[in-house]
C-alpha cells in the first residue's frame, strides 16, 4: 500500500506538470491534503518526504538543463518551475515531519 501511495502521489505531481498549462491553487492544495492523509494513515516518515523532495529536485534540474530559454521569457510556468515549487512544498512538509518525530 506504501508504495501504491507514493507512486499516486508521483503520478498526480507529474500529471500536475505536463498534463496543465495553468497553476491551480485547488489542485495543489487536493494533492497536499491528500499527501499529509498518506502521511498520517500509513506512518510515513519525513525520510520517504525528503527522498520524494530530491527526486523532484532532480527532476527539475534535468528539466531546466533541457528547457528552451525562450520558455522563461513568455507568461506562464514552464515545467521546470512547477516542478521546483512542487520540491519546496514536500520541503516544508518534510521540515515539519521532521519537527514532529
Amino acid at each position: 500500500m506504501r508504495k501504491f501511495s507514493y507512486l499516486f502521489i508521483l503520478s498526480l505531481i507529474l500529471g500536475d506538470v505536463f498534463l496543465f498549462t495553468e497553476s491551480s491553487d485547488l489542485r495543489i492544495f487536493g494533492i497536499l491534503i491528500l499527501y499529509v492523509f498518506f502521511v498520517k494513515t500509513l506512518k510515513l516518515k519525513s525520510n520517504v518526504t525528503f527522498a520524494l523532495s530530491f527526486i523532484l529536485l532532480i527532476f527539475a534540474y534535468i528539466q531546466f538543463l533541457f528547457s528552451n530559454p525562450v520558455v522563461f521569457i513568455t507568461p506562464g510556468a514552464p515545467n521546470a518551475e512547477k516542478t521546483a515549487v512542487w520540491t519546496f512544498l514536500f520541503m516544508v512538509i518534510g521540515i515539519i515531519q521532521k519537527w514532529r518525530e
